[in-house]
């Protein structure tokens, strides 16, 4: 899954370090071509001074040394000059220690700048350009050693990359603060989220940014509507049962009537029918009143809702003196599941234990990871092994000498699929009756 958070600090990386190497690079090439051109404006006026300090004396070319600086008249100092006529060398500076410099004429009035291979394999910098003095047309050069230069700007670059590395390191925290700081309400709406996947919240508040209010209020909407038709749907189930328990007690006191008497096979088959219409009303609505799922907002506190059950079955089999013995971790604390639906599951339960028991049924809650153990075993006769896998069939019951229509364990197999659960049965090993084992899932599971 793609983070929005990774994806902005990597954008906006990428694009800080395109940005600072390309000022980088720009600001290298414009320190180089300044550099070269504040030597090329020296030469030049130092061109212009050897012009001047040249003349004719007997036919020969001589220069006033004391009109120029001594650097060029120490022996490979970086600062050199020559002078030629028709590809003849005139004329050069001490400083180039019998070493001409390799150059081609070049006609009066032009002038070029170039770099050459100097002594000691030095590369320099040379001003050249053509002149007509005293009647002869010459070639000047000046030229300077670039590598002091050279290596300055080496030294500058190195630490110019340095101080960017250190901006760049700045920039990427100060942008890492930034987008942190700007994604905080997402990381509020997701442990929002996560709290009302857990049944811990009813709504989101968490203030967002503008761009996504509109999101937080549609959730919050869908929220209230998903509340409000399961009232609706469990209004609407127990208005239909109350309206259909009038109809069935009048079918019933019908049986007493003397005409229907008179037709035994009659009677039979409408009592029989008239059981199976009570069998798939009682099913169906049942049913309809499980949600299924994790519902937000709404948390299931086990303890309390075993010790009313026990309660209430202890008064129910009060003859038998039933024992219902419950174990609830302490810390064990509110649930994520639907109130209805738990005690349906656990009053199923407890109430087929119940009927089985002769003197004690214990039902165990523990948490293992992220699922719910539910385990409730009686000391009954249990349940032969060949017949355990009929337990959950609708209205299926294993002796009918019991009172029932057997629907309890099939409502609990309902709930444990409606909440992609697992049920199982076997022989209790300390109590020796029935032993049922449901595992539920606390987190909602993919795609469920």
């Amino acid at each position: 899954m793609r983070s929005l958070r990774r994806t902005l600090l990597l954008a906006l990386g990428l694009s800080l370090v395109f940005t600072l190497a390309l000022l980088w690079w720009v600001a290298d090439q414009r320190i180089r071509t300044l550099s070269e051109g504040l030597v090329g404006n020296r030469l030049m006026h130092d061109g212009e001074s050897l012009v001047a300090a040249m003349e004719w004396v007997e036919g020969r070319l001589q220069v006033e040394p004391q009109r120029l600086g001594l650097i060029y008249q120490r022996p490979f100092s970086g600062h050199y000059y020559q002078v030629e006529s028709q590809g003849e060398v005139l004329h050069y500076s001490r400083s180039l220690w019998d070493n001409p410099l390799p150059t081609q004429p070049l006609p009066v009035g032009e002038v070029e700048l170039q770099r050459l291979s100097g002594p000691l394999d030095h590369t320099l910098l040379a001003y050249r350009f053509g002149v007509e003095k005293q009647g002869h047309d010459l070639t000047v050069v000046v030229a300077e050693d670039l590598t002091p230069l050279q290596e300055q700007l080496e030294h500058f670059h190195l630490s110019l990359a340095l101080i960017t590395l250190v901006v760049l390191l700045l920039l990427l925290l100060a942008q890492r603060l930034v987008v942190r700081a700007t994604t905080a309400p997402l990381d509020a709406l997701r442990d929002q989220l996560r709290a009302l996947r857990k049944g811990e919240r009813h709504s989101l508040d968490s203030p967002l940014p503008v761009e996504l209010a509109p999101l937080q209020q549609e959730i919050n909407r869908l929220l209230g509507l998903l509340d409000e038709r399961l009232q609706r749907s469990r209004n609407a189930t127990g208005n239909l049962a109350h309206a259909l328990k009038a109809p069935l007690s009048l079918l019933t006191q019908l049986f007493d009537d003397p005409r229907l008497l008179q037709h035994p096979d009659l009677q039979q088959a409408l009592q029989g029918q008239l059981e199976r219409m009570r069998q798939l009303m009682e099913r169906e609505l049942r049913r309809a009143r499980l949600a299924g799922g994790h519902h937000p907002g709404q948390l299931f506190d086990p303890k309390a809702a075993l010790d009313d059950l026990a309660e209430l079955l202890s008064r129910i089999y009060a003859e038998r003196h039933l024992r219902i013995t419950r174990q609830v971790p302490t810390d064990l604390g509110g649930l994520p599941f639907d109130r209805e639906d738990m005690l349906e599951l656990c009053g199923n339960l407890l109430d087929n234990a119940a009927k089985w028991a002769r003197r004690e049924v214990v039902v165990t809650l523990q948490r293992e990871a992220d699922t719910l153990q539910i385990r409730v075993g009686d000391d009954g006769p249990g349940c032969p092994d060949a017949q355990l896998d009929q337990l959950t069939r609708r209205g299926n019951r294993v002796d009918e000498a019991t009172a029932g229509h057997g629907l309890g364990l099939a409502i609990v197999a309902d709930v444990v699929r409606l909440y992609h659960g697992r049920i199982g049965f076997t022989r209790d090993p300390t109590l020796g009756g029935l032993c049922v084992t449901i595992h539920l899932p606390l987190t909602p599971v993919e795609g469920g």
